[in-house]
């Protein structure tokens, strides 16, 4: 009793204590020599050899890995005439002392090399000579082993498997044949043929993967049903279908109607058939529509599938199912939901055409599908959307968090979004969501404390919303959502931006300053009675050219100022962002002056020897510095926005912008410009 509590106590010890299975033999090298060779003779040498009364066993066993067999190196010169001439070896020179075990045939056939094979599966793999050798090894030893025949290895492969996987027509109808020559009959062939491996897969998927149609037929000839197995997992049609094998798919049809469509993961074959092949696809419905309506593990459908990498497809689900459009998966989003997420805008027109009422279908967040497409940046979905009466019922929807669409445009930052909502009179502007916030109290909270630039797509949605007439909520959001300022992060912004914009400043004051003294043209003589001056002053381009030179050394100079104050640590935050700030608009003024200086200079010069040459300079110079201030003319996209919204009122926004935002950019085109025509017309008076 007291021995049985202590095993009660400690089941470990009776684990650790009981034998562990016995490790399989190594096969014998001449046997594995003689079996990759395909030497029947030597074959049945050896395995004789087991009948009789004396057999020496090696000293130690060695384990045999499988390489491809150097003929020189391995075949003893007793071996003649592509044979193996085995010898016994005397008893002194191969039996240990005091060992009289001798082992027998079928001892000698259980070996195994170091994956697992067994001579069969030695056989099958080099059969793919289809020598005739080959099979009439597979005789000897099949002879002396049919166990061997449903053996498997280390992965689960019997030597039918092998046999497939190597191609060869006549060995696996070899081993057919041997099965079904025994006692079991047709029914030892159909276990031979459904034997699974470690993968789940029998060997019709090697003969499937090998793309050999002849032993595909073959195995199907003797188990018409063999298709169905595996009844869950990968599927020998699923497997044809993945590798593109279409005609394999309808041979296997043909063979047997009622085969499985099942594939990895709970899908079925119509999952990865809407991947690769539309043909395919519609021949699959049309064996079974019930494929559109089944659901992998996730839950979703073949229709989620397709829509969430392409949507040619959506008409043909839907044709053999409509009600697939009506579908949740696992997370609860409907076709119409994946389709927006991933800007199918085709897919999402042949659901609404097929399906109207999928506009109302919220995932189990509350979501509509414009919902999806604004937070996924889908702008051509959200596009859309906006130009179709059916949908303008939707656009102030609210999820579970109460947010509608303009809230999550706001949040994302995506100028473009905003800017289509805007345009629809039907998107209501101040609806608060569950937390009492309004979409221009997110904007309001997306713009940094702190330093921060104009141009910034955070900034413009706020500036839209406002000019749209947008309000603030009434239940304390926005005070709520300020946030204190993050002296150390600011400062250390303010620290990084410094290094780059101050050495470009100093540099362009530098450019500068030296073109003011390198006048092109030259000076006039000495012994003229101007001598030492401009001999091209007087002219307009040269008058132009002297305003843009002083204006690029003055801002940039004035830039280098700035920063050096920003740069003080000393000085107060709110000072230094001040200055960062002024810096940043006299180094962009800079940069528009020199490039100007730069224009009119080489127009002085050439003009009168390459007139056309000298414009061209002009108009090249002058529209890289437009497009180089285009990121500041992206505030104008906001007019076309609410031209319908503000109608008349648009004027007085188009005057704000053009002050805030091209006077800003273009000042120094008016000071060059303008002081040259002056000076021109104050000459002649």
């Amino acid at each position: 009793m007291e021995s049985i509590n202590t095993e009660q106590q400690n089941p470990a010890c009776e684990d650790a204590s009981a034998p562990l299975p016995p490790t399989p033999a190594a096969m014998d090298s001449r046997l594995l020599m003689a079996a990759s060779m395909g030497d029947s003779e030597a074959l049945k040498t050896l395995v004789n050899w087991g009948d009789a009364p004396v057999w020496p066993k090696a000293v130690s066993p060695q384990i045999v890995v499988e390489a491809p067999i150097d003929r020189g190196a391995l075949i003893d010169p007793s071996i003649t005439n592509g044979s193996l001439d085995v010898q016994p070896q005397t008893a002194a020179g191969a039996v240990e002392e005091g060992d009289g075990h001798q082992p027998s045939a079928e001892l000698l056939l259980e070996g195994v090399t170091t994956l697992g094979d067994t001579v069969l599966h030695v056989l099958a793999k080099s059969g793919y000579s289809s020598r005739e050798n080959f099979l009439d090894s597979v005789y000897v030893v099949y002879n002396k082993a049919k166990h061997l025949l449903e053996k498997p290895n280390n992965l689960g492969d019997t030597p039918l498997h092998c046999a497939a996987r190597s191609g060869s027509w006549n060995m696996v109808y070899c081993l057919l044949e041997l099965a079904k020559g025994d006692e079991g009959g047709i029914d030892r062939v159909k276990s031979v043929l459904r034997k699974q491996n470690m993968r789940g897969e029998t060997a019709l998927h090697d003969a499937i993967r090998g793309r050999n149609n002849n032993i595909v037929v073959l195995l199907l000839i003797e188990d018409s049903q063999l298709a169905r197995v595996p009844s869950e997992g990968m599927s020998p049609l699923y497997l044809a279908v993945v590798l593109g094998q279409y005609h394999t798919a309808i041979i296997l049809h043909e063979k047997d109607n009622q085969l499985s469509y099942s594939g990895p993961n709970g899908e079925n074959v119509l999952h990865v058939s809407v991947l690769v092949s539309i043909e395919m696809s519609e021949i699959l419905l049309g064996w079974n529509k019930e494929l559109a309506k089944k659901q992998c593990n996730n839950g979703s459908t073949p229709l989620h599938l397709h829509l969430s990498r392409a949507d040619c497809m959506v008409p043909v689900l839907l044709e053999s199912d409509l009600s697939a459009a009506y579908q949740p998966n696992g997370s609860g989003s409907f076709p119409i939901h994946i389709a927006a997420s991933k800007g199918q805008l085709k897919g999402v027109i042949s659901l609404l055409e097929k399906c109207p009422d999928c506009v109302k279908l919220c995932d189990n967040m509350g979501r509509t599908f414009l919902h999806v497409a604004v937070e996924n940046k889908s702008y051509n979905v959200v596009s859309y959307a906006c130009k179709i009466p059916l949908l303008a019922s939707i656009l102030n929807t609210q999820d579970n968090n109460g947010n509608t669409m303009l809230h999550l445009a706001v949040q994302v930052g995506d100028l473009r979004m905003v800017c289509s909502l805007l345009r629809e009179l039907q998107v209501r502007l101040s609806i608060p969501n569950y937390s009492g916030r309004t979409p221009l109290d997110l904007s309001w909270c997306n713009i940094p404390w702190g330093v921060f630039y104009n141009g910034n797509p955070q900034v413009i949605i706020d500036r839209s919303l406002r000019f749209a007439g947008a309000r603030h909520g009434c239940y304390g959001a926005r005070l709520e959502a300020i946030s204190q300022l993050d002296n150390d992060r600011e400062s250390a912004i303010i620290k990084d931006s410094t290094q780059t914009l101050g050495i470009g400043s100093v540099l362009i004051a530098t450019v500068a300053f030296s073109a003011t003294f390198a006048l092109p043209g030259g000076y006039r003589a000495d012994d003229h009675p101007n001598g030492g001056t401009p001999t091209l002053a007087g002219r307009y381009a040269f008058d132009a050219f002297i305003m843009a030179t002083t204006l690029a050394f003055v801002c940039a100079s004035a830039a280098t100022t700035s920063l050096v104050v920003s740069g003080m640590t000393v000085v107060d935050l709110a000072i230094r962002e001040k200055h960062f700030h002024l810096s940043v608009f006299f180094a962009r003024s800079s940069v528009t002056s020199l490039a100007a200086s730069f224009a009119f200079g080489l127009y002085m010069v050439l003009a009168p020897v390459a007139h056309r040459t000298a414009v061209a300079v002009l108009v090249v110079t002058f529209s890289v510095m437009a497009i180089a201030i285009i990121e500041a003319l992206d505030t104008l996209k906001i007019i076309g926005a609410l031209r319908h919204r503000l109608r008349k009122r648009i004027w007085l926004v188009v005057a704000r912008l053009i002050v805030m935002v091209v006077f800003t950019a273009c000042w120094p085109f008016i000071i060059i410009f303008g002081w040259p025509a002056y000076s021109v017309k104050y000459r002649q008076n």
